[in-house]
């Protein structure tokens, strides 16, 4: 059990290299303590396949990071989405969430396996974002005009995924 003040003034986190941790860097139980977290970097971190877990624990379509500003992820060959679902849920999302409200600043480079942000419907709400850097990232369906429904991230088919950005709401 992780007491609640732990990590409450960790601003800034940086993971890389770590190939003894799990394939989730941040799981949905951690996310409470990091409340202030402003930056997250994630490097050369081969066996992760995702950053985030979402859970409808918290507050109810949240993904719950409100300070979060930055997010880098780079060079993570298995990373197939950075939210993923919970393993555990039963039965289809229905809601939408939504994640990163404060993210000014948003990082994706060379992720070869990379899919999705999120597996089901979301909402990536972008209003506060400064600058976009996408590199290699060749599965990755970035822009669309209208929204498809995705049940699983890691099928090679971009027509069925939700696009990153729809380019209804720019």
């Amino acid at each position: 059990m992780v007491p609640d003040w732990c990590f409450c003034n960790l601003e800034s986190l940086v993971v890389e290299g770590c190939e003894f941790l799990s394939d989730v860097i941040l799981p949905a139980h951690l996310l409470p303590f990091l409340r202030n977290l402003k930056s997250l970097e994630v490097r050369k971190y081969n066996s992760v396949e995702a950053i985030f877990v979402y859970t409808k624990t918290g507050p109810e379509g949240s993904l719950n990071l409100p300070s979060l500003e930055k997010l880098c992820v780079e060079n993570c060959e298995n990373l197939v989405e950075i939210v993923a679902k919970d393993k555990t849920a039963t039965g289809e999302a229905i809601e939408e969430i939504i994640m990163f409200p404060n993210t000014t600043f948003l990082k994706l480079w060379n992720l070869y396996n990379l899919s999705c942000i999120y597996p089901e419907k979301h909402i990536l709400q972008c209003s506060v974002l400064t600058e976009l850097h996408v590199v290699r990232c060749p599965k990755l369906n970035f822009f669309s005009t209208e929204f498809h429904s995705s049940h699983e991230c890691q099928g090679n088919s971009l027509t069925n995924q939700q696009a990153v950005v729809s380019l209804e709401k720019v």
